[in-house]
């Protein structure tokens, strides 16, 4: 308990001593004026401060009744006994010296501990003026802590704070400790008696005991001092952390007269938050090592299928008969499978330690979605099952995001579909969803005839490891895994996933992508040159007929439909007779085991029928009848479905001999080799080399190669080149540390493009191209529709040159 003793200001003067007495209590000598006498001893035990009277001996010769109250000790114990008996023996010297003090100057102050009969302990500060009577001098002591009205509380907020479990401690503003609660003692092992009266500096360490801590001054400045941390010495020399909170303790005029520190044991705490810190570094080493681990899979799986699928897509592009381009069709579908399935378990794993990535970069989302089916049908094998995809027209022609991540997410969907559809069809759509209010989408679906899944699991099955039935890994295979790196993938992308379906009736599972800085003018038509060609579809199912349909009538085709055989050949010998023949009959062999319509019976009819030789015919046929039919039919070319559109006019216009096959690249082709100008590539990886380079001759491009990042530094500063394509990992120098080279041997009046080329997808891998000094970044494998993005941003043409 803080108490604070102020000097009674009377303007009365005291003739004497009061006789003793327990109830009424008079001065010494008191006057002859008997009411005057009444009325002082009425004010003297009324008073609302407890007042004591002392001799020049320092005896307490009379109290009052709030004195007697405020000490909790009986008068009769008090009486006659001197005032440095109420504090504890370290104290008294000091109080002695002060009243002399006191009795010197007229006016005096002080603080020191009180200890009352009943336990409790406090602090008194006394100040007094000169003597109020000859011999006498009195002292008014009032609690600033408990107010007149609350005072009995007085023990029981003494008794709290002496069993506080902090250290709970006064100290004079000359450093002398004043007060020592039960908490202080068990701390530092100090008793209250052999704490209170010596310097507060025997708690602090031998270095710092030269000058009082900072945070001391300002406390005894009356200034707020927030709480701290610092190390204290106990008794028996230990060291320990304590959290140290200090409060100035103020008179009623606000004048400071001590300070109060309240301390709490954090030693184990800070044992703890260090075991915990190096448990956190050991983590994060460990977090990092994984991340390293991840990169460097990454890159040594990543790098080898870049080449199949690089390589296949170079030999798709050559003179191939119908059989071997479909086998390289299937090399490279499955190399795009394969590719998805690496990662997935490599983007699990980053996932877990929160390194999930995604890149900006332009791609053709009709070139994705075909070869997605591809490699989804192929995949299937001799499933019953048909894949059909479809890019509506107002989707833009070139999109910019992470191909490959949507790739992923579209691969997964879509062998799902399959996985879980024991017939009929998979429809992949894409198309651009308008949003009222809000920016506009890309939508991309997949709807199948499946199971389909109950409304009570449709969200729990893009969890981890969790499926729509349990017993479904045993009857389809599958980790549980796909729909959850699916939906960290599209929310990484900034997109959202779902599924509507019910049981029995199918599934259609969707995700939303926003288009961003898309360019969003829809692609021109392709193949220009098969516009009003006449072509019949022959299909014996509306859907995958109506769809054919669709896709030849957005290159500007003229088309009929037929759904059997019969059909056919009315059409094909009315048009005949009409002048108007078909240049072209697509005819839709359905697998074997449910076909209704016999290609092999059609094609030989036509080649029988002389009004009918001339029309050219085209076999969409089952992945796994494509030998069987190869073999059987008498066609002009045979293509293994799935075919979106992209695919299907590139093999009309082969067909027909009004192109090589791959009319994309063939729009790049200049007349003459180089005349699109001179670029460096530099990468260490022959495959890669082979089809880099490959990529940027068809596109009229001379190229000139760099094994790794030093010998593009030199090459760079013998000639100069219209862009460079630089890998980002090589040996001898890599590709950041040759860019920042390069960039410090060029001026104002040069600038040579550099595109970063990697197979990682970590982190900040953009970025980081970026902050190394290049211009663009393009992840591998290296794709037509991006490539082709990045010329035309990265490289101006000769004559802007």
């Amino acid at each position: 308990m803080v108490i604070a003793v102020a000097a009674l200001q009377s303007s009365t003067a005291l003739q004497g001593p009061p006789a003793g007495s327990t109830t009424t209590s008079s001065l010494p000598e008191r006057t002859d004026d008997a009411r005057r006498s009444e009325y002082l001893i009425a004010g003297f035990e009324s008073c609302r401060d407890g007042l004591i009277v002392l001799d020049d001996e320092r005896r307490c010769v009379d109290l009052n009744r709030a004195a007697r109250e405020l000490l909790h000790t009986p008068e009769v114990q008090l009486l006659g006994r001197k005032l440095e008996e109420f504090a504890p023996p370290g104290l008294r010297t000091r109080v002695v010296e002060g009243w002399a003090a006191f009795l010197r100057e007229g006016f005096s102050s002080g603080v020191f501990a009180t200890f009352s009969d009943d336990g409790s302990r406090g602090v008194v500060e006394f100040t007094g003026s000169a003597r109020v009577a000859a011999g006498y001098h009195l002292l008014a002591v009032r609690d600033i802590i408990t107010s007149p009205t609350r005072q009995p509380t007085r023990r029981t907020m003494s008794v709290l704070l002496d069993r506080s479990d902090d250290a709970v401690s006064v100290c004079s503003l000359d450093g002398f400790l004043l007060s020592w609660n039960r908490g202080a003692e068990r701390l530092f092992g100090y008793t209250a008696e052999e704490a209170i009266g010596k310097p507060v500096a025997m708690l602090l360490p031998p270095e710092e005991r030269a000058r009082p801590p900072i945070e001391w001054e300002q406390a005894w400045r009356g200034e707020e001092v927030p709480t701290y941390e610092a190390t204290r010495v106990t008794k028996d020399g230990r060291s320990v952390v304590v959290a140290v909170s200090l409060s100035t303790i103020a008179d009623q005029s606000g004048r400071p007269t001590a300070v109060a520190a309240i301390a709490r044991d954090v030693t184990e705490q800070k044992r703890a938050q260090a075991t915990l810190a190096a448990a956190h570094a050991k983590a994060v080493e460990t977090s990092q090592l994984k991340s390293q681990f991840v990169a460097n899979m990454n890159h040594e799986l990543r790098t080898p299928l870049n080449g199949v699928i690089g390589i296949s897509r170079l030999l798709e592009d050559t003179e191939l008969d119908h059989q071997q381009r479909e086998y390289v069709h299937a090399l490279r579908s499955s190399g795009e499978g394969l590719m998805a399935v690496v990662e997935a378990i490599l983007d699990f794993s980053a996932i877990e330690a929160g390194n999930l990535a995604v890149a900006e970069a332009p791609y053709d989302v009709r070139t994705l979605v075909e070869e997605v089916c591809s490699v989804v049908a192929l995949a299937a094998g001799g499933s019953t099952v048909e894949v059909l995809a479809y890019v509506e027209p107002e989707v833009p022609a070139i999109l910019q995001g992470d191909e490959q991540r949507v790739r992923q997410v579209l691969t997964n969907l879509a062998g799902n579909a399959v996985k879980f559809s024991r017939e009929g069809d998979v429809f992949v759509n894409a198309a651009v969803l308008e949003r009222a209010g809000l920016e506009p989408v890309l939508r991309l679906e997949v709807i199948d005839n499946g199971i389909g899944i109950d409304p009570s699991v449709q969200e729990a099955i893009f969890e981890s490891f969790v499926q729509a039935d349990g017993s479904m890994s045993r009857r389809f295979g599958g980790s549980g895994l796909g729909l959850a790196i699916a939906k960290e993938l599209v929310t990484a992308m900034g997109g959202e996933i779902g599924v509507d379906s019910a049981p029995g009736e199918g599934s259609t599972f969707w995700f939303t992508l926003p288009l961003g800085d898309s360019d969003v003018t829809p692609p021109a038509p392709l193949h220009m040159e098969l516009g009003d060609l006449r072509v019949l579809v022959v299909d014996t199912k509306a859907t995958s007929r109506q769809l054919l349909v669709r896709h030849l009538e957005s290159a500007m085709m003229r088309v009929e439909e037929a759904e059997t055989h019969a059909d056919a050949l009315r059409v094909m010998r009315a048009a005949v007779q009409d002048g108007d023949p078909f240049a072209l009959a697509i005819i839709d062999q359905h697998p074997l085991a449910v076909a209704t319509l016999d290609a092999a019976d059609l094609t030989h009819a036509m080649v029988t029928d002389p009004a009918l030789r001339t029309t050219r015919t085209m076999i969409l046929a089952a992945p796994a009848d494509g030998p069987i039919l190869a073999a059987a039919v008498d066609t002009d070319t045979l293509v293994i479905k799935p075919v979106g559109g992209i695919r299907l006019r590139s093999e009309i216009a082969r067909v027909i001999g009004n192109g090589s096959g791959n009319q994309a690249a063939d729009a790049h082709n200049p007349a003459l080799p180089g005349s699109a100008g001179r670029v460096l590539v530099a990468e260490d990886n022959p495959v890669n080399q082979l089809v880099t380079i490959r990529l940027l001759e068809l596109r009229g491009f001379q190229v000139d190669v760099a094994n790794n990042g030093l010998e593009a530094v030199e090459m760079h500063a013998e000639r100069p080149y219209d862009a460079i394509f630089m890998d980002c990992q090589m040996p001898e120098m890599d590709g950041y540390d040759a860019t920042r080279e390069i960039r410090r041997g060029e001026d104002a009046l040069r600038h040579t493009p550099i595109i970063a080329m990697t197979a990682s997808t970590l982190p900040g891998d953009s970025q980081r191209s970026i902050a190394a000094g290049m211009d663009y970044h393009m992840g591998k494998p290296i794709r037509p529709a991006g490539l082709d993005y990045i010329i035309n941003q990265a490289i101006r043409p000769p004559e802007e040159s």
